[in-house]
């Protein structure tokens, strides 16, 4: 794609090479006016020699001044984007002295364009990425629609959304650098798809991407199970819109979640407000000691090692810990029933409403 070069631009690489080059620099756009120049007075006026390369394509040499014709000694060249044509860059002076000048000059331009064509193709990438994960998040109809199909048909399978979410508001503006350096140099642009938006960093990939030690004190990562249709795909993510907007509901000691282990916290967080306090009600006995091994427990799966480990106390201690959140709460966290009570009572507890208030 040809991608013309801006007078803004064009006037930034004359003041960058002018002063090293005794020589007048002038930069024509594709219809022969000029519209960067060492000197000022010249932007806007049509330049001749410019006119004949962009005729010929080819290179034109004045060798001689032609005051009638408004001709000054000099080299022009074409400069292009893509396979076009797209301006003309002059120096003045005898063509046997400025020939070398023209033509790093016209390397220059080139080279800054097509920078700037890669920029736009990326900027364009980036918002057509942030437009299908908007609608992937928002759109419950995109896949009746046929949408997900057509927008999902280029990314190898199974599909994993990741939702990578500030814990504070604050921590908002700076998002994971890490987790955006290995998008980038990963992932070819086939592969992955991200946008930022909704307070949460979104990324569609054959795998989830991870926090260095830094990022995981400001942000947690949700991770949708691997997916084999978008209609699987569109279900997980609804789980995972829900957890993005309500962190607060994770425990702080993890960074790492899957929407598969979340089953409290998306009832918690789609309950009414006006039984919160009902759902966090078995905890009204349960003291901070136990609270911390009733979080341990769900955030490891109820491995009694990594629990003591975590806790920093023996195993035995761990399960006395339990017995006694048994016998205070009424449900035994090591059976399914009694797993999901507390986990939902914990979840509306981190909601804001304190059990027994």
């Amino acid at each position: 794609m040809a991608i013309p070069l801006s007078a803004a631009l064009a006037q930034r690489i004359i003041d960058l090479v002018s002063p090293g080059i005794p020589y007048n620099v002038n930069i024509m756009d594709a219809t022969g006016l000029i519209i960067a120049a060492v000197n000022p007075e010249r932007v806007g006026t049509m330049h001749r020699g410019a006119r004949v390369v962009l005729e010929s394509g080819k290179a034109y040499r004045a060798r001689a001044a032609d005051p009638a014709a408004g001709i000054q000694p000099g080299v022009n060249l074409p400069f292009r984007s893509g396979n076009r044509v797209v301006g003309v860059v002059g120096v003045t002076g005898d063509p046997a002295e400025v020939e070398s000048v023209a033509r790093v000059l016209r390397v220059t331009v080139e080279l800054t364009v097509a920078l700037e064509a890669d920029q736009s193709a990326s900027e364009i990438h980036r918002s057509r990425d942030r437009d299908f994960l908007s609608r992937l998040v928002h759109d419950t109809d995109a896949v009746a629609a046929g949408f997900l199909d057509r927008g999902l048909a280029q990314l190898p399978r199974p599909w994993r959304l990741t939702a990578f979410v500030a814990r504070a508001k604050g921590a908002q503006g700076s998002w994971p650098v890490n987790v955006l350096r290995q998008i980038e140099a990963e992932f070819p642009k086939t592969m992955r798809r991200w946008g930022i938006f909704e307070g949460a960093l979104w990324v569609l990939g054959p795998e989830p991407r991870f926090l260095d030690a830094t990022e995981r004190q400001q942000f947690v990562s949700v991770v949708t199970p691997p997916a084999a249709s978008s209609s699987d795909l569109a279900i997980t993510t609804r789980v995972l819109v829900v957890i993005a907007r309500h962190p607060h509901l994770l425990s702080v000691d993890q960074f790492y979640w899957s929407t598969d282990d979340l089953t409290a916290e998306v009832l918690v967080a789609t309950a009414p407000s006006n039984i919160i306090e009902t759902l966090a009600y078995p905890l009204r006995h349960v003291k901070s000691k136990q609270r911390e091994l009733l979080a341990a427990y769900l955030a490891t799966g109820g491995n009694m090692s990594d629990i003591a480990l975590r806790l920093g106390v023996h195993r035995n201690s761990v399960a006395r810990g339990l017995g006694t959140l048994r016998d205070l709460t009424g449900l035994d966290v090591r059976s399914s029933r009694g797993q999901l009570g507390l986990g939902i009572a914990l979840a509306a507890e981190r909601r804001g409403v304190q059990p027994g208030s």
